[in-house]
């Protein structure tokens, strides 16, 4: 009984190495300077400065959208995100142009993972569901 117990914590924690590890390496959008958003470690949207907007509102509403706002996403934080580490229940929304309508992530908790002075980047993650949204903040 105790080698069959020690075998199932065994293969959770191996669950939970691999499901860390294929965040962590998915999508370079997790180490890139550029705001980006991806959900389930598949890069949904990517911000191309030739192209795309972004804006901040006083009320902690990220916004990236390209010129037509054909394909867009939305971070909508409780409070403006101000210090690593601290978590901020979020709504999170996007439109692909593939996509007919917008999806969303209603009432997630997002973790402040960093936040870059020199480029105004903020990165929010949430492990659990795979989500990481980099925004930039106002100035």
């Amino acid at each position: 009984m105790k080698a069959y117990i020690l075998g199932i914590a065994g293969l959770a924690l191996a669950a939970i190495s691999c499901t860390e590890e294929r965040l962590n390496q998915s999508s370079n959008d997790w180490t890139s300077p550029d705001a980006a958003l991806t959900v389930d470690s598949e890069t949904i949207l990517t911000y191309d400065p030739l192209t795309w907007q972004m804006s901040t509102s006083s009320d902690a509403v990220f916004s990236v959208f390209n010129e037509d706002e054909s394909e867009w996403f939305t971070v909508t934080c409780e409070t403006m995100p101000g210090a690593v580490g601290e978590v901020i229940k979020s709504d999170v929304r996007w439109l692909r142009s593939t996509s007919t309508k917008a999806l969303n992530l209603k009432g997630i908790n997002l973790t402040v993972e960093s936040i870059d002075e020199e480029s105004g980047i903020i990165t929010l993650i949430n492990q659990k569901q795979q989500v990481c949204a980099k925004v930039h903040q106002l100035r």
